[in-house]
């Protein structure tokens, strides 16, 4: 139904709110949490996902906590946090592959700050690379079941042709996202 449908959206949405309200106040204080909510509730991307059920709407629920984890994970230290880090990286992977761009900028944090390289010799990293495979490989399943349809399908969209660059698109896409 409508609802069953729009529901997903809702929840992603506070879920969404609720990490980001966490991160922000991990990483500077309350006020600045109670900010980072209300800009998350009132921005047109953050709004519209809470209305529509996109892949971008869950994507970005779990892209905030995602972010969340790291942080506890890689900032306050907490290897618990690497459970939640590939539950929500798994999760997000199902609902759209771009969330994999986070992997890579988390090692290169890990390899540049001297406190996090001692990551590398835990299990714990390696534990949500495998939760984060395990919840994704139902995709991987199908994809090789159906000559990689979705890896070709997104994969022949950014790569053939070249990059086409229009300053006056960027601009108002800017400009929505930003009234």
């Amino acid at each position: 139904s409508q609802f069953g449908v729009r529901v997903g959206a809702i929840f992603c949405a506070a879920a969404t709110s609720f990490f980001m309200y966490r991160l922000t106040r991990n990483l500077f204080d309350k006020s600045s949490a109670l900010v980072a909510l209300v800009l998350v509730q009132v921005l047109p991307f953050f709004f519209m996902a809470g209305m529509l059920m996109t892949p971008d709407t869950p994507l970005t629920a779990a892209w905030a906590a995602e972010l969340y984890f790291l942080e506890r994970a890689l900032v306050a230290g907490r290897s618990g946090a690497w459970l939640g880090a590939g539950l929500f990286l798994g999760i997000g992977l199902v609902s759209k592959y771009s969330i994999g761009l986070l992997v890579p900028s988390a090692l290169l944090f890990i390899l540049l700050d001297p406190q996090s390289r001692r990551w590398l010799r835990r299990w714990e990293p390696y534990a949500a690379a495998l939760i984060a495979l395990a919840i994704f490989s139902p995709v991987i399943v199908w994809n090789a079941q159906n000559e990689w349809a979705s890896f070709v399908f997104q994969a022949d969209r950014r790569l053939t042709g070249g990059p086409r660059f229009a300053l006056h698109k960027l601009l108002l896409a800017v400009l929505v996202l930003i009234t």
